[in-house]
């Protein structure tokens, strides 16, 4: 994941090759210009076996670019908010881009309480979905009991027939939102819950 929160048409390349942006210094680009050619020709175990990319959009499209950049294995969508609604004044076009990125994944990870992606993510085809929610008891885990006070967050967790009891020194209900994607990831590569 980039220590420098880089997540688009720049950003997301300068994460891929590990670098720092040279901004205006040509002989730096040159360098980073080089540093891909030398990783591409390196072994494979050279290089992270997982690559966290986020995907920032701020236009109509530009998910498209950015998923051809580098097409995601896995998709995770933690929920939409009108939080750019500068850049997309038709908020469902906002909605279709960060739709554009599970399409483009094999495997999709979502908030199934988010109430505008439940629907484009069960018209999707031959991937693997996992979903998690609070509220959504049906979803693949979801979060139950949950106690939120100053000294820390505790809930069940809740897969199948599986519970286990979490508990985390965190201030707020909503850090179960940042928490369930986790597991949710960890159990789409295969992991079980305890490990995770």
């Amino acid at each position: 994941m980039s220590p420098y929160n880089y997540n688009g048409e720049f950003g997301i390349p300068m994460t891929i090759l590990q670098t720092k942006s040279p901004y205006n210094n040509p002989f730096l680009w040159v360098w980073i210009f080089i540093k891909g050619i030398i990783l591409l020709l390196k072994s494979s175990t050279a290089y992270p076996r997982y690559l966290v990319l986020e995907y920032g959009i701020d236009r109509k499209g530009e998910m498209d670019f950015l998923v051809d950049i580098a097409p995601p294995d896995i998709a995770i969508l933690l929920n939409v908010s009108k939080n750019h609604v500068v850049s997309f004044p038709v908020f469902r076009d906002y909605i279709n881009e960060k739709l554009t990125l599970a399409k483009a994944a094999k495997r999709v990870i979502y908030n199934k309480d988010d109430k505008f992606f439940p629907a484009g993510i069960e018209g999707l085809e031959n991937k693997e979905i996992v979903s998690y929610g609070i509220r959504h008891k049906d979803g693949d885990i979801y979060a139950t009991a949950i106690r939120a006070q100053l000294e820390d967050l505790s809930f069940s967790l809740v897969k199948g027939e599986e519970s286990c009891e979490m508990h985390y020194p965190l201030i707020g209900e909503f850090q179960v939102y940042n928490i369930l994607p986790v597991f949710a990831l960890g159990i789409s590569l295969g992991m079980d819950v305890q490990s995770i």
